[in-house]
């Protein structure tokens, strides 16, 4: 499957929206050397009401809900003829993923997308840059079947940091009302005191 014969089609569900509170930089260095991980459509749809409680052993769920070879193996034939590695220790049918590196520039040819750089707009994480890309992620009609998601292609923040530093030590003397100490915490629930 060479990558301009296969006729690309949309991956379901792979839309990525504008990239939100962030200035574009520009476009991704071509050369720069990337990890993307492509996760597989399980062999049978995973009901876990008609297992009614019952555990499966790592071999049972391998054998009925894990990647098949089959899909594993396209993957790896549509990596190889993009010039993207799969990286074996990484990689999983149990776990459906194959890990794959390569530059930006085949991961763009590969995916039929394009890799921006961009910074976060404003805040304290201003100058943290990441890629993204906006679209859809593009694969050969005959991997649609196969592939569920392809992570990687955008790693930008979602989570921020939460914490609140304590400015100085009078503003411990006036904590806001519901924040606890964990004595309090355990007086509240009657927590037996230690011995």
């Amino acid at each position: 499957m060479s990558p301009n014969s296969a006729k690309r089609v949309e991956l379901p569900h792979s839309a990525h929206p504008p990239v939100p509170n962030a200035t574009l930089v520009g476009k991704a260095v071509g050369k720069r050397e990337i990890r993307v991980s492509v996760i597989l459509n399980r062999k049978t749809k995973l009901d876990i009401p008609s297992l009614k409680g019952r555990q499966l052993s790592r071999e049972e769920y391998a054998a009925s809900y894990g990647a098949s070879q089959k899909d594993f193996d396209a993957v790896r034939a549509f990596a190889k003829a993009n010039g993207l590695e799969v990286d074996a220790k990484k990689s999983s049918l149990l776990r459906r993923r194959v890990e794959l590196r390569g530059t930006i520039s085949a991961f763009n040819q590969a995916f039929g997308v394009k890799l921006n750089d961009y910074e976060p707009s404003g805040g304290k994480q201003k100058g943290a840059r990441f890629h993204a890309i906006v679209g859809s992620v593009n694969v050969p009609k005959e991997l649609v079947g196969s592939v569920e998601a392809v992570f990687g292609l955008d790693n930008r923040p979602i989570a921020t940091p939460k914490l609140r530093v304590r400015r100085n030590a009078s503003s411990a003397a006036s904590q806001d009302a519901g924040t606890f100490v964990p004595p309090q915490v355990a007086q509240v629930y009657n927590f037996p005191a230690a011995p």
